[in-house]
Order: C-alpha cells, then sequence, then structure tokens
C-alpha cells in the first residue's frame, strides 16, 4: 500500500509538471501567431512558360525554351514580385521566430487592376501580327491546382472585373484560344496597371508553338 501510495504521488507531481511544462510551450506557441499583414504590395511581375501536362501529378510543367509545344497546351504564369511588412522577433535560441502562422498577403492586393494588355511581339496569324493587341484570344486563369482547372480559364476581361477592387491571388495564369497561323516563334509583352496608375510591363520568354 505504501508503494502504490509512493507512486500515485510521483504520476501526481510527473502530471502537474507536464501540464505546467505543456501550458507554457502552448502559450509560447500562441505567441508566434501574431496576425499577418493581410495585403501585399505588387513591385513586380515575373513569368514562365509552361505546358499543360493533364496529370494529377502536376497538371502543368515548365519546359526548355528550345523545345516545341503545341499551342492548344501551352500556358504562361505570372507571378507578382510583392512587398510585405512582416513582423518577426529573435526566439530563445537566437534564431529568427515569424509572429505569424498564416502567410502574409491572405487578403490581396488593396489597389485592384485596371487594365490588362498583352500584345504579340511576333506575327501570330493573319488577324494578329507583330504588335497587335491579342486580348481577344486570351483566357486567364489564377493558378491550375487540377487537371480540370484548364478547362476553367475566363476571358482576360472577366479576370479585370473580378480583380478590380483587389488582386486576390499572387499569380495568374493565360493561354491562347487561336492556334498561329504556322508552326512560329511567339512571346507577348504584358502590361498590367493599377487602378492608383502603377503600371508594370513583362515580356515572357520566346516559346516555339506548332499546330
Amino acid at each position: 500500500m505504501l508503494a502504490s501510495k509512493s507512486t500515485m504521488k510521483s504520476k501526481a507531481f510527473f502530471l502537474c509538471t507536464f501540464c505546467l511544462i505543456g501550458s507554457s510551450i502552448v502559450s509560447c506557441l500562441h505567441e508566434t501567431c501574431d496576425p499577418a499583414p493581410p495585403h501585399f504590395e505588387i513591385k513586380g511581375i515575373t513569368s514562365s512558360n509552361r505546358r499543360f501536362t493533364n496529370s494529377v501529378r502536376g497538371p502543368s510543367v515548365t519546359f526548355e525554351d528550345n523545345l516545341p509545344v503545341n499551342w492548344s497546351s501551352f500556358l504562361t504564369r505570372f507571378e507578382f514580385e510583392v512587398n510585405y511588412i512582416a513582423k518577426a522577433r529573435t526566439g530563445l535560441n537566437g534564431t529568427l521566430m515569424a509572429l505569424s502562422c498564416l502567410g502574409p498577403g491572405e487578403a490581396g492586393d488593396k489597389i485592384g487592376v485596371d487594365t490588362v494588355i498583352v500584345r504579340t511581339t511576333n506575327d501570330y496569324n493573319k488577324d494578329y501580327l507583330k504588335g497587335a493587341v491579342i486580348n481577344d484570344i486570351i483566357l486567364a486563369n489564377d493558378w491550375i491546382f487540377h487537371t480540370d482547372d484548364f478547362d476553367q480559364f475566363i476571358p482576360l476581361a472577366d479576370y479585370i472585373m473580378n480583380n478590380s477592387e483587389g488582386v486576390l491571388w499572387h499569380t495568374f495564369e493565360l493561354k491562347l484560344t487561336e492556334p498561329p497561323a504556322r508552326d512560329t516563334e511567339f512571346s507577348f509583352e504584358l502590361t498590367y496597371k493599377l487602378n492608383n496608375g502603377d503600371e508594370f510591363t513583362h515580356t515572357t520568354r520566346s516559346v516555339n508553338l506548332t499546330e
């Protein structure tokens, strides 16, 4: 009986100690979850040419510039260069601890987009020669996470309307709706203008499109 009481006391002491330490850990972890800056500021645009694979492991992949790709599986992914005002502090071990559980910029950009203009830098077909605006044959999407998303692209005008009061995503993707006149080298110039007058221009890398 004495041994049993001693064991019970030891267990009680262990549980109390565990609870005290555990509550301290939870408290410390909670402190690392301060609200992140909800918005991002667009500072520039980058892009990558991609090919739709129709694979659940990765609906699209990048490819070498010199490799031909069928126009119907071609898309370009744009990513904003953004600026955050993020907090951080030094942890007990001297490492930097982020004070956020969620990534910054979850609420998007506060400015919104006014205009997006896409111009071909090469003769594309008889209707769209070098320098022509090709908005009418461009569809947009935020990001194709699944194979079905490749069929969910919307007209560029709808993308502008959906993001007119604030750009919602760090990325967007564009694809073509008409084939080139022949196998051709293709790239385009994107002009992305915000409601505050800020304007960003970016020219994509050339790609060899096939019919």
